[in-house]
This record gives structure tokens, C-alpha cells and sequence, in this order.
């Protein structure tokens, strides 16, 4: 378990901005998910701020995505953790890159 401090204003901002323009280059067929689980492995199901995921909402009733095609991270104050923590967790998954900010 990670202990998440609270989501300033400019993160929310960043990425709801993200997730709307994800939406419009994506469009039907990808699934566009903010802050929900992706099951990347059996030890772990990180929270990325954005990710994008082939198929629809539906698809992953009864499941998470597990193959996104892209996963975004928004770094407010949290750099260092998000590159050193969160990155081994998707590099471990075969995740090729992250993005930040």
C-alpha cells in the first residue's frame, strides 16, 4: 500500500487535460481510463494517472486492462518517486516508457 498525498489543483487539471485530449486522438475503440487500476503482473496493480486501453469501459467490467498502449504519469511534486518507484513497477511489466511531467 502507498499513502498518496492529496491531488493539488494543477495536477487534476493536467490530467483531465490529458484524458480529453487522449479521448479525441484515440477515439471508438480505446478505452481512455483516469487514476484506475491496470494489471500489469501478479504483484502489482498501479493507479496511473491516465491510461489508454484497447476495447471499451465495457470490456474491463470484470477486469483490468492489462495490455494499455499507453499509460500516463502527472508528477506535481512527486518526480523522483514516480521515476524511481513507479517506473520499476512498469518496467518490471515490460512497459517500455513512461511520460511525465
Amino acid at each position: 500500500m502507498i499513502v498518496a498525498e492529496p491531488k493539488g489543483s494543477p495536477h487534476t487539471t493536467a490530467v483531465e487535460l490529458t484524458a480529453e485530449a487522449l479521448r479525441a486522438a484515440f477515439r471508438p475503440g480505446w478505452a481512455v481510463r483516469g487514476q484506475d487500476p491496470v494489471t500489469l503482473d501478479d504483484e502489482s496493480e498501479p493507479e496511473p494517472d491516465v491510461v489508454v486501453a484497447p476495447g471499451t469501459h465495457r470490456d474491463y467490467r470484470d477486469a483490468h486492462p492489462s495490455q494499455p498502449a499507453l499509460l500516463v504519469e502527472v508528477s506535481e511534486s512527486t518526480l523522483a518517486f514516480d521515476r524511481c518507484y513507479k517506473g520499476s513497477v512498469y518496467a518490471r511489466a515490460g512497459v517500455a516508457r513512461t511520460i511525465g511531467s
